[in-house]
C-alpha cells in the first residue's frame, strides 16, 4: 500500500509539472524597453564578417509601447519611426520613414541579434538591455 502511494504521489508531482512548463518567449514580450548596440557585423565598414565591439556607446535604442522607435545618439535624437513585431517570423517592421524589416536572429530578455539586408551587404547588431 505504501509503495502504491509513493507511486501515486510521484505521478501526480510528474503531471503538476509538465502542466507549469514555460512557454517559449516572444519576441513581443521582450522588445519594449531601452537597448543599446555593443557588438555589430558590418562588412563595409569592417571589412569582414566578425562581430566588432561598437565603439560608441552613447547610442540607446527604444521601442515603446505604443509602437515608436527611437535611436539617440549622444542624447540626441537620431532617428524615429513606427513598428511592428511579427512573432509568427520574429520580425521587426520599421515604417515611415524608415521602411525597413529586421530579421531577429535570436532574443531573449536580456538581449537581441537583428540582421537586416542593405545595398552593401547584410548588417548585424546585438542589442542588450538598459533599463
Amino acid at each position: 500500500m505504501r509503495r502504491l502511494l509513493l507511486l501515486l504521489f510521484v505521478v501526480l508531482i510528474s503531471c503538476t509539472k509538465g502542466e507549469f512548463t514555460e512557454q517559449p518567449l516572444l519576441l513581443s514580450e521582450v522588445i519594449y524597453g531601452s537597448w543599446q548596440i555593443r557588438e555589430s557585423i558590418n562588412v563595409q565598414n569592417y571589412g569582414d564578417r566578425e562581430w566588432h565591439v561598437v565603439s560608441f556607446l552613447e547610442n540607446r535604442v527604444t521601442f515603446s509601447e505604443d509602437n515608436q522607435y527611437t535611436y539617440y545618439y549622444q542624447d540626441q535624437l537620431f532617428e524615429t519611426a513606427t513598428f511592428e513585431v511579427n512573432d509568427g517570423d520574429s520580425t521587426i517592421e520599421l515604417s515611415a520613414p524608415i521602411r525597413n524589416e529586421w530579421f531577429v536572429e535570436e532574443f531573449s530578455e536580456e538581449q537581441f541579434i537583428v540582421r537586416f539586408d542593405t545595398d552593401e551587404g547584410v548588417e548585424k547588431y546585438k542589442y542588450v538591455r538598459l533599463d
